[in-house]
């Protein structure tokens, strides 16, 4: 793999990947940055937020951006994605979020640690092929992302990936289009924070925002062929709502719910997830996320 960093803009560093094999006899390969068809099962504008989360967290080139949103070292975190809220609350509190995104936290001599845990909120927003995103499939996350630290995470993060529709021709490379190679995506980042602005003081606000341009040849395996650019709007605060007794209170429930989810002493794993069956705590050994009880794990 190969991976090139560009300027698609000042202070917006991109990074371009492409895959090759090479095979006996070659010692050199020439990068078009075509991709190869028909390595992907979905195109990426296809999926839904739990899929992207999914993919997010096994793509190193992904999950480093966000871990270190969150104040977290990407060679030594685990992640816990897509947990259901009564599963690591059972007795409460109710409220946002429903489920919890991305939760993440410390890796100390391979052991999962507690001490400090942080949240990330992931919110899609498609872009059409001419730039013009479109509104929110399930609303911008605000609300989710304030609930989220106000269950007393060290840090917060509401994330938004925007994705673009791809026209299928790889000639074009339209993965590069959806990111950092076309005044679209920052047209499109202007619009998306505008629109956050809106209806919320991001500098007062409990929780970091940032976005992510994600985008890939349609029918193409986003981890072989792909573009990635990172725009962090505003670093996560660290224990904003510190001095509220509620928020303490939750935070205990939050370690407790975590610790027993994932176990005490534990040895780490870069991502955990719950089967979605029988909600029994798994490694997976590969994305797509699926079972552990009668389906694929």
């Amino acid at each position: 793999m190969v991976v090139n960093e560009c300027d698609g803009k000042p202070g917006l560093p991109a990074l371009v990947w492409d895959t090759a094999i090479l095979t006996p006899g070659i010692s050199a390969l020439r990068f078009s940055f075509k991709g190869q068809p028909g390595t992907a099962e979905s195109d990426l504008v296809d999926l839904g937020e739990h899929e992207i989360v999914e993919r997010a967290v096994f793509f190193e080139m992904v999950r480093s951006p966000i871990l270190e949103s969150l104040g977290l070292s990407p060679a030594s975190s685990w992640c816990f994605i897509n947990e259901k809220r009564p599963a690591l609350l059972p007795n409460g509190p109710e409220g946002k979020p429903g489920d919890f995104d991305i939760i993440a936290g410390p890796v100390r001599d391979g052991l999962v640690h507690f001490d400090y845990l942080a949240e990330a909120e992931v919110k899609i927003r498609k872009v059409d092929s001419d730039g013009r995103p479109r509104s929110f499939a399930s609303g911008m996350g605000t609300g989710q992302a304030r609930g989220a630290a106000e269950l007393g995470f060290d840090r917060t993060l509401l994330l938004h990936v925007l994705l673009q529709d791809g026209t299928g021709d790889l000639e074009g490379a339209d993965w590069w289009r959806g990111t950092a190679g076309r005044a679209h995506f920052h047209e499109t980042v202007s619009r998306t924070i505008g629109q956050v602005e809106k209806y919320l003081d991001l500098e007062s606000a409990p929780f970091g925002y940032g976005l992510l341009g994600w985008g890939h040849a349609s029918s193409v395996d986003p981890t072989m062929t792909g573009a990635l650019i990172h725009v962090g709007h505003r670093v996560p605060p660290l224990l904003p709502l510190r001095d509220s007794p509620d928020t303490r209170e939750n935070r205990a429930r939050v370690v407790s719910g975590i610790k027993r989810r994932l176990g005490e002493n534990r040895p780490a794993a870069p991502v955990f997830c719950a089967c979605e069956g029988c909600g029994q705590v798994l490694v997976p050994s590969q994305s797509p996320v699926g079972r552990c009880c009668g389906g694929r794990g």
